[in-house]
């Protein structure tokens, strides 16, 4: 609990003059403003000139959306397809008798070479493969 002042210290308090701010206190209150407003106007053009620059960066502008290529299917060739397949047997059968490792990697070998005709087919008739 607070006692109350003396009356003649009260008196005494009220006569003080009341602190007065420096006479440079305003204009650097407002210089300081002006600066924080240059600063964050400052960062929102930079942010701007990067959207934009990566907006001309973009290769066929905006709005352009080039339309996806054509799909053309092309049936495998069947005798690849069979080839394949014979080949598949060929080495299960060679894993199950147990042949030699070398036989069984020029089987793997040729069956490299016929899945590549299928996938390739352009470039398998350019290079012939010999069994």
């Amino acid at each position: 609990m607070t006692e109350p002042l003396d009356p003649r210290l009260a008196r005494y308090l009220q006569a003080l003059p009341g602190a007065l701010p420096p006479p440079s206190l305003g204009d650097r209150v407002l210089a300081r403003h002006r600066r924080r407003g240059r600063r964050r106007l400052t960062a929102q053009l930079a942010a701007l000139a990067a959207s934009l620059s990566l907006l001309v960066a973009i290769p066929g502008g905006i709005g352009r959306i080039d339309p996806e290529p054509a799909l053309t299917a092309v049936a495998p060739d069947p005798a690849a397809l069979g080839e394949v397949r014979a080949l598949d047997r060929q080495l299960q059968a060679g894993y199950a008798r147990g042949v030699d490792p070398a036989k069984l990697d020029t089987l793997w070998l040729a069956r490299d070479a016929a899945l590549q005709r299928i996938d390739h087919p352009a470039a398998a008739a350019a290079q012939p493969v010999r069994l």
